[in-house]
């Protein structure tokens, strides 16, 4: 919301829309692998953005042990390097999402992270981070994937939402996005208003 009112008031001339971020389109459109679903992905930031430290993370790995002996950590940077193809690009998201959709539960501090367990049909939990990407970015999935994600304000309640949601059977997310946003994307653009 910070970035489009940005945009208004240096492009006030023209049609300036919000939107989500286009990997939305995803969600509900992914072809996913079967598997079964095991253990709680933790998704998290390395860098200055995190509101929380390591030595935090690690008390509530442990309790989160409690739930599931699978406990993995991940991030949604990529190692490639800055020279890259577009193969190279679309084959890091596939396994990004592959990776997610082998969990019963996400807990991530990432927007990108929220995606990808929606896309991946995996429950989310989102924690706070110190910018408001996250949280403001989050609202785009209010009242469409209330029953995939939950938001967290501190790590004091992560135990408790994580034991009550990490048994939910999986849902399957419906495709929201690509339909009300993207694939009118060109009439709304072409439309005076």
């Amino acid at each position: 919301l910070i970035s489009y009112e940005y945009a208004k008031k240096i492009y006030n001339k023209n049609k300036v829309l919000l939107y989500p971020d286009i990997v939305t389109t995803m969600i509900g459109n992914y072809p996913l692998k079967k598997c079964n679903k095991n253990g709680i992905l933790l998704c998290l930031r390395n860098d200055g953005e995190k509101l929380y430290t390591k030595e935090q993370y690690n008390e509530v790995i442990c309790k989160l042990k409690n739930i599931t002996d699978k406990i993995d950590i991940t991030d949604t940077n990529s190692n490639l390097d800055f020279e890259f193809d577009k193969s190279s690009v679309e084959n890091e998201l596939r396994n990004k999402i592959d990776q997610f959709s082998k969990y019963k539960l996400i807990i991530t501090d990432r927007y990108h992270g929220t995606i990808f367990s929606l896309i991946s049909n995996t429950f989310v939990i989102v924690l706070n981070s110190t910018d408001h990407k996250l949280s403001s970015g989050v609202d785009w999935f209010k009242g469409v994937y209330d029953d995939s994600l939950l938001y967290c304000n501190s790590l004091e309640d992560l135990y408790s939402i994580a034991s009550k949601v990490y048994n939910n059977i999986e849902k399957s997310n419906k495709s929201f996005f690509k339909e009300n946003y993207y694939d009118i994307l060109i009439e709304k653009i072409n439309r005076s208003e």
